[in-house]
């Protein structure tokens, strides 16, 4: 059995998603089996917010398996740093007042508060072991 760069890539739906938009490019966003670069979309809505596809998980089977998904980016922003003194900054320059910034660092610090979203992800089932696939493009599934 010879060893290859399986790209599962977007689900349906993600890809559906972004015929809709306009396209702004490519990327590089992951690594094949040999160190080939492995590109990937990145679109952008009519309200400025960019869509990049990223591989958002990468198992094994004869090779790498690049599953993709979407990372949302209000307005193109990169997501966030975890700097606190990179995030001051880049609240001030947003217009946000320095008696909001303690306010603001600490809704950005929470829990609740992912450094960056990510949409139409692909899911474990293992149901499709006993159907004999590896992945299910129509409804976002995966088991390998």
């Amino acid at each position: 059995m010879s060893r290859s760069t399986q790209f599962v890539g977007l689900t349906d739906a993600a890809s559906r998603f972004v015929t809709d938009l306009e396209s702004i490019g490519e990327h590089v966003g992951a690594e094949g089996i040999a160190g080939e670069p492995v590109h990937m979309g990145h679109w952008r809505d009519s309200e400025g917010h960019e869509y990049v596809e990223v591989a958002q998980i990468i198992p094994w089977s004869s090779g790498p398996c690049i599953f993709t998904c979407l990372e949302w980016r209000v307005r193109g922003e990169e997501p966030q740093s975890g700097d606190p003194l990179a995030e001051v900054r880049r609240l001030l320059e947003s217009g946000v007042s320095p008696e909001q910034v303690p306010r603001m660092l600490e809704l950005l610090d929470s829990a609740d508060t992912p450094d960056r979203t990510l949409l139409f992800e692909w899911t474990l089932d293992p149901t499709l072991r006993g159907r004999h696939m590896e992945w299910d493009h129509s409804s976002g599934t995966y088991w390998i």
